[in-house]
């Protein structure tokens, strides 16, 4: 991890909203400015998400996630959860990668 700060990075979990975020961000720099870079960085983003952060049987999101993607909470919600964000990223998300294949076909 890189950026302005200095020492080392102490916050290696992955957060649901964070993750949900980043993937529209990666789509919109494709569209907006290389694909060729952003659009492997999503990638790496969804499948991150879709192998780890969704709980499959239950379908949701898990809270919070060890950089591994092992369960730092195990309970699916809280007072702060709500589906805002995981609902938000995958219309989004459609949104943007209908408008990507447009460009390329």
């Amino acid at each position: 991890v890189e950026g302005p700060h200095s020492g080392g990075v102490y916050d290696r979990e992955k957060e649901f909203w964070q993750q949900a975020e980043v993937m529209i961000g990666m789509l919109e720099g494709a569209l907006r400015f290389d694909a060729e870079k952003y659009w492997p960085a999503y990638e790496n983003v969804h499948r991150f998400v879709f192998d780890k952060m969704i709980n499959h049987p239950v379908g949701e999101w898990w809270p919070l996630l060890a950089r591994e993607g092992e369960p730092v909470w195990t309970h699916m919600s809280h007072s702060w959860k709500v589906n805002y964000h995981t609902v938000r990223c995958m219309v989004q998300s459609i949104k943007r990668l209908e408008k990507l294949l447009k460009k390329i076909q």
